[in-house]
């Protein structure tokens, strides 16, 4: 026994592992039970995510949902799916499928991107993080799929947006990931979280505001003006908000005038090309052109006179106009070219008019390249137009093609419905044959229950009658042996006397015999010595003879008696010989008896194998019942529980 015991029990698979711990996630009725059963799929993931993945995937996602309140197990649950999603690249199991595999199962059900996004409004840190983790890799996965579910979802990007208030970096920035891979391909989700106002979020949050240094700000700006140099739309986009001019002129306010902040700002406001074309535009604006001859009073209207300019300031910006455009290149005190110690200083006048007239060069093949674009449009419009013609013949035989697919659809639609049809009557037809045979089967079942049920009480009497018999004849039987035992008994016993009395009266037969031929001799002797002495003595030789005569008499009555006692004692061995004969032919009878009864018992006992045959088909009409889909009555289950009772009690 103790050798069993200390017998190791047989390694498990690691399938087989994984098998139990899903069935175990999945049936269990207690948290703890089923939060141990996650932590052994969790230390399975990295490894095996493929086995994992295919048996618990489901059975997890399901956990989160009913264990949605308990924080520990929605962490080990996430981080479980976080392994699945990023598993160990040397892992036999390993394969970007799997990812796949994951994600489509989030993203084809609406509810579990609900789920995820549900766990960002709880306040745990891990919940958070993980969900937003789980979220990144899903849509890492299946970009268009799970940009549609996190719109679709109820205040879907709201949620997201909200977490850029967490006090916490790493959520913080998590979701700011999360946000930078949806916006860029999606309209959608970029207007969403603009309405969530998510720019004021980052920029201006409050927990964003902290010492910055000068040379950061330095850095920013320059950042900034990189962004926007030679960009127009950069431009634009920077002064399509007011809110942006209104910052700077802030910044400006606030530093002194000769801070470093201020002039890079100032610079990157105005930068050369914006620098050049508004002094263009105000050299060439009317009340600047034409200052000289604009009235400069009050005309007959009476309202105030067009009045924005100095005179004074009019001539020295047009007689400096030159000067101050170019000024964002160089010192204007350096326009002519001076040669101090061999070194030339200053920029030459005739570089610069060689650079003007390769400029001038680019320009006219900047022209060129701009017509041969203007006709490389009117091509493409061309080609545009044919392709528009294409396309609405494409359009034309596609809704031709649909049509005809619409058709087959129809026709093929009504031939599934033929076919489900005949299919449904072909079931109805093999159900009623089957309740047939359920019936049939029913009723075989019970004719041999009833045939079987016959059969044994038919049996059981049988035996019952022929054991009572076969008592009733031991006993009788037995009761005539002892008596006849008793009586032969007694009769050995009268034998055994009568033959001692026989005996004895011979003996005494003999003894008076022999005294009697001794005392006849005598008398012959006494006869003769008296007929020898005279016959003085005649009388008393008659009286002798007389004496002579009875004693015969006697010893003839003795021997009759002996011969009746020999004849009696035959008579008594013929009977005893008899009784013997009569014993033995009982005791043939009795052997006889059991003989029949050990016969009598054989047949039971193959009727009980034949019974237990009958069991047997019983059994397998109501396994094939119950295969049937048949209902067996409490009626046989209860007669077949007595029948077992009785059988018991039969070999009892």
């Amino acid at each position: 026994m103790f050798s069993s015991i200390a017998t190791a029990p047989a390694k498990q698979s690691v399938s087989d592992t994984i098998t139990v711990l899903s069935g175990r996630l999945s049936s269990a009725t207690l948290l703890e039970d089923r939060r141990a059963a996650i932590l052994g799929l969790r230390s399975f993931a990295k490894e095996y995510p493929a086995s994992v993945s295919s048996g618990a995937l489901r059975s997890l996602i399901g956990s989160l949902s009913n264990d949605g309140e308990d924080v520990d197990t929605v962490k080990v649950v996430l981080e479980t799916l976080l392994m699945l999603f990023n598993p160990n690249q040397e892992s036999p199991e390993a394969s970007e499928e799997i990812a796949l595999w994951l994600a489509d199962e989030f993203t084809q059900r609406q509810e579990n991107i609900t789920l995820l996004l549900d766990f960002l409004e709880t306040n745990d840190f891990y919940s958070r993080l993980y969900s937003l983790q789980l979220l990144s890799a899903i849509h890492s996965a299946r970009t268009d799929r799970t940009e549609d579910c996190i719109v679709a979802a109820p205040l879907g990007i709201p949620r997201l947006v909200a977490i850029l208030d967490d006090p916490r970096e790493a959520v913080r920035n998590e979701a700011l990931t999360l946000l930078t891979y949806l916006t860029p391909s999606s309209p959608l989700i970029q207007k969403s979280v603009a309405f969530q106002s998510a720019f004021e979020k980052l920029a201006f949050s409050h927990y964003a505001d902290m010492p910055i240094k000068a040379e950061a700000l330095n850095t920013c700006a320059d950042i900034i003006r990189g962004w926007m140099f030679e960009d127009l739309d950069g431009v634009d986009d920077f002064l399509g908000e007011g809110s942006n001019i209104n910052t700077l002129a802030e910044t400006v306010v606030r530093h002194p005038p000769h801070s470093t902040l201020v002039r890079g700002l100032s610079s990157m406001l105005l930068g050369r090309e914006k620098y050049v074309d508004s002094l263009s535009k105000l050299r060439s604006h009317e009340l600047m052109r034409n200052f000289e001859v604009t009235p400069q009073k009050l005309d007959g209207s009476g309202e105030l006179p067009e009045v924005f300019f100095d005179a004074t300031f009019v001539d020295f910006f047009k007689d400096n106009y030159n000067r101050l455009l170019r000024a964002i290149d160089r010192d204007p005190g350096m326009e002519i070219s001076v040669v101090t110690n061999g070194v030339q200083k200053g920029i030459s006048r005739e570089m610069v008019d060689s650079l003007r007239a390769r400029l001038e060069e680019k320009e006219q093949a900047l022209q060129e390249v701009v017509d041969e674009k203007t006709s490389l449009h009117a091509k493409l419009g061309h080609e545009q137009n044919e392709l528009r013609k294409s396309q609405e013949t494409y359009a034309a035989e596609i809704a031709r093609i649909k049509s005809v697919n619409d058709a087959l659809q129809r026709h093929h639609e009504e031939d599934v419905k033929r076919i489900e049809s005949q299919h449904r009557a072909r079931e109805e037809a093999h159900q009623r044959q089957l309740d047939a045979l359920k019936k049939e089967a029913a009723k075989s079942a019970e004719a041999i229950h009833a045939e079987h049920r016959n059969k044994e009480a038919e049996l059981q009497r049988q035996l019952d009658y022929l054991r009572k018999t076969a008592e009733t004849e031991k006993e009788r039987a037995q009761r005539r042996f002892e008596g006849e035992r008793a009586d032969l008994k007694a009769t050995i016993a009268r034998l055994e006397a009568a033959e001692a009395e026989t005996a004895r009266v011979q003996r005494r037969t003999e003894a008076e015999k022999a005294d009697l031929q001794a005392h006849l001799s005598r008398l012959e002797v006494d006869l003769m010595k008296a007929n020898k002495a005279g016959k003085v003595n005649k009388e008393n030789a008659e009286a002798l003879q007389v004496t002579l005569d009875e004693n015969a008499t006697k010893l003839s009555a003795a021997e009759s008696k002996a011969k009746a006692a020999e004849e009696q004692t035959s008579e008594l061995e013929t009977q005893l010989t008899q009784r013997d004969d009569e014993l033995n032919k009982t005791r043939k009878e009795i052997k006889k008896k059991e003989e029949e009864k050990a016969a009598t018992q054989t047949e039971l006992d193959d009727l009980l194998m034949v019974f237990g045959d009958l069991e047997e088909k019983v059994e397998k009409y109501k396994q094939r019942l119950r295969d049937l889909n048949q209902t067996i009555s409490d009626d046989e289950d209860d007669e077949d529980e007595e029948d077992d009772d009785e059988e018991d009690d039969e070999v009892d």
